[in-house]
């Protein structure tokens, strides 16, 4: 079993890698924050390092994932005006989000 790598900087960027980054094939989860001041945070999924992103799974064995009121995506707001929640369906090939219905 791999160690995790910690990139710790309190002072800007950073990230926890939990997986192997430094051989070829091993699946990584990566928890980033872009910078100290109006930077992001990031949680990027790799299924083959070297090769292939991978598929994040919240809560694979169940329960709810909850998504803040008016969340943005790629500048569409959800839920619409009027509308309590959505359903949303990403399309696999295209990662495009969709409504569902």
């Amino acid at each position: 079993m791999s160690e995790p790598i910690l990139n710790f900087n309190p002072q800007g960027a950073g990230s926890i890698v939990l997986g192997n980054p430094l051989t070829s094939g091993f699946t990584q989860l990566f928890l980033t924050i872009t910078q100290d001041k109006n930077g992001k945070a990031q949680i990027q999924a790799v299924q083959a390092s070297g090769s292939l992103f991978g598929t994040l799974e919240l809560n694979p064995s169940g329960g709810s994932v909850v998504l803040p009121a008016n969340l943005i995506i790629n500048g569409l707001t959800l839920p619409p005006a009027g509308v309590g929640t959505v359903d949303l369906v990403i399309d696999p090939k295209t990662n495009q989000i969709y409504r569902q219905g």
